[in-house]
């Protein structure tokens, strides 16, 4: 069946973010629909670096692995999410971080030039 849709609406469309598209299969519109969110779940996951720390040291907590790192550059934010380089090779990225730490008072960010300890969400080995 196809779709009789008056050139008004076709214009309006066309001159504004609006998409029309039109299945005649419910499994092709679903497939479409499932495109189109994947597409848009893509742009979401676009990273921003905050900044960047070196691992001095790494050991066990609670069945977890925590890093005890020094910020270099810009900050570290406990809701954000990292990447883990090693040699210039990425090793684990998307990782949450489940504890930011300075000493053992747990803190919303840190700052270049600053010590801290970071526990990540899942990781178990490096």
């Amino acid at each position: 069946m196809d779709l009789n849709i008056p050139s008004s609406v076709l214009r309006d469309a066309n001159n504004s973010d609006v998409v029309i598209r039109s299945h005649k299969i419910i499994y092709h519109l679903l497939e479409d629909i499932e495109n189109i969110m994947q597409d848009n779940r893509s742009e979401e996951l676009r990273s921003t670096k905050l900044g960047q720390a070196r691992v001095n040291q790494t050991f066990k907590m609670g069945g977890n692995i925590v890093g005890g790192v020094s910020v270099t550059k810009g900050k570290v934010e406990s809701s954000s999410y990292v990447k883990v380089v090693r040699e210039g090779e990425v090793v684990r990225s998307g990782i949450k971080i489940d504890s930011l730490r300075v000493k053992k008072d747990s803190v919303k960010e840190v700052k270049a030039g600053n010590d801290c300890g970071i526990a990540l969400g899942s990781l178990k080995n490096l």
